[in-house]
C-alpha cells in the first residue's frame, strides 16, 4: 500500500472519529438529578409553549390527575393530626387527666385513620393510572409523527445526520418526555402541595418549634448548592470522557482491519487505557460527591431533630405544655418537610432535560420535506 493510500485512510478515520457521537442516555435517575447537570433547551419558552400545545388534548385527564393528587396530599398532610390526637388521648388516660371513656374516642379516631389511608391508596392508584395513560398516548403520538416525517425527508437529511442521533430522538428523547409527564409532573404537584400543607400543620401545632425547624433550612440549601456546583463539573467531564470512550471503541472496531494492517494494536490499546483511566477517575469523583448529599442532609436533619426535641421537652413543662402526641407528630412533619424541597431541585433539572429532548423532536418535525413528483402524488391520492 502506498503512502498516499495510508494518508487517505488515516484522514478518513480521523474525520469519522471527529463526528459527534450519539447522545448517551442519562435518563431520569432518582437521587442523581440533583448533581447531574441538566441539558438545557436553546429555546426554553418556545419549546415549552409548543409542548403545551401538544398536551392540549390531554388537559381533561391532566386536570383529573391533579385533582386526585390534591386528594392524596391532603390526606397525607391531615392524617397525622389524627395520630396526634390518639397519642394525646392515650397520654391523658395514663396521667389520669382523662377517663377511660376516652378509649371510645381513640377507637373512633383509629377507624377514621384507617379509612383515610384506604382512600389515599385508591386515589394514588387512580392518579398514577391516569398519568401512565397520558404518557403512553403522548409517546405514541410523537413516535407516529416522527415515523411519518421519516418517510417525507429527503436523502440529504440522512446523509448529514448520524443514525445514532436520529434513533436517539425516537427512543431517548421521546422516553424523556413521557417519563416527565408520568413521574415528574405528579412529583412537582405533590412536592409543592406537601411543602405548603406540612408547613401549615407545623405552625398549627407549635409556631415556636416551626421557627426552630426553619432555622436549619438554610443549611440544607447551602450544602446542596456547594455540592451541586462541584459535582456538576465532574458529571460534565464524565459525560465527555464517556463520549470519547464510545467514539474510540466504535472507531477501533470499524477500522480493525486497518489497525491490524499497520500494526497499531499496542498503540491503540495504550490510548484506550488512557481514556478509560480518565473516565474511571471522573466517575469516581462524580459519584463520591453525589453520594455525599444524602448523608449530609441526614446529619443536618438530625441536628434540627435534636433542637426540636430539646425545645419541645422544655415547652412540655410550660404553662400551656405540648403533649407527647404534639411533639411526636411535629418531628414527623419536620422530617417530611425537607424531602419535597430537595425533590423540587431534581424535578427542575429533569424538566430542563425534558424540554431539550422535546426541542430535538420538534427540530426533526420541522425539517424540510422532500417534494413529491407528480407520479408519486397521484399514487398517494
Amino acid at each position: 500500500m502506498s503512502d498516499q493510500d495510508e494518508k487517505r485512510i488515516r484522514k478518513s478515520s480521523e474525520q469519522k472519529q471527529s463526528k459527534p457521537q450519539g447522545r448517551q442516555r442519562s435518563g431520569p435517575r432518582r437521587g442523581m438529578a440533583l448533581s447531574r447537570p441538566a441539558e438545557k433547551p436553546k429555546d426554553f419558552k418556545g419549546t415549552a409553549k409548543r409542548l403545551f400545545i401538544e398536551l392540549k388534548p390531554e388537559m381533561p385527564y391532566l386536570f383529573l390527575m391533579t385533582l386526585f393528587t390534591v386528594g392524596v396530599i391532603f390526606i397525607a398532610v391531615y392524617a397525622p393530626d389524627y395520630q396526634r390526637r390518639i397519642l394525646n388521648n392515650l397520654q391523658g388516660i395514663v396521667d389520669g387527666s382523662l377517663g377511660t371513656d376516652a378509649l371510645g374516642t381513640i377507637e373512633s379516631l383509629f377507624v377514621i385513620l384507617i379509612v383515610l389511608f384506604a382512600v389515599r391508596f385508591v386515589l394514588d392508584i387512580i392518579s398514577h393510572q391516569i398519568s401512565i395513560a397520558i404518557a403512553v398516548r403522548v409517546g405514541k403520538k410523537f413516535r407516529y409523527k416522527l415515523r411519518l416525517k421519516m418517510e417525507r425527508l429527503p436523502m440529504k437529511f440522512f446523509d448529514s445526520k448520524q443514525t445514532g442521533d436520529t434513533l436517539s430522538v425516537f427512543s431517548n428523547d421521546v422516553e424523556a418526555v413521557t417519563n416527565s409527564i408520568q413521574q415528574s409532573l405528579m412529583q412537582l404537584i405533590q412536592s409543592f402541595l406537601l411543602i405548603i400543607g406540612v408547613l401549615a400543620m407545623m405552625f398549627y401545632i407549635s409556631w415556636r418549634l416551626t421557627i426552630i425547624a426553619l432555622l436549619v433550612l438554610p443549611l440544607f440549601i447551602l450544602t446542596t448548592m456547594l455540592i451541586t456546583k462541584r459535582s456538576q463539573k465532574r458529571f460534565a467531564a464524565q459525560q465527555k470522557d464517556l463520549g470519547r470512550t464510545n467514539g474510540f471503541v466504535e472507531e477501533t472496531f470499524n477500522g480493525h482491519k486497518v489497525m491490524k494492517l499497520f500494526g497499531k494494536e499496542d498503540e491503540t490499546f495504550a490510548e484506550f487505557e488512557s481514556i478509560n483511566e480518565s473516565l474511571a477517575e471522573q466517575m469516581k469523583s462524580a459519584q463520591f460527591l453525589s453520594g455525599m448529599i444524602r448523608p449530609l442532609m441526614e446529619f443536618i436533619s438530625n441536628i434540627g431533630y435534636v433542637a426540636v426535641v430539646i425545645i419541645g421537652g422544655i415547652l412540655a413543662g410550660a404553662t400551656n405544655p405540648l403533649l407527647i402526641g404534639d411533639i411526636t407528630v411535629f418531628v414527623n412533619y419536620q422530617r417530611s418537610f425537607v424531602n419535597p424541597i430537595l425533590n423540587l431541585a431534581n424535578i427542575i433539572n429533569l424538566f430542563q432535560s425534558t424540554l431539550a429532548g422535546a426541542e430535538r423532536i420538534f427540530k426533526i418535525l420541522d425539517e424540510d420535506e422532500e417534494i413529491a413528483d407528480e407520479d408519486n402524488a397521484a399514487y398517494d391520492m
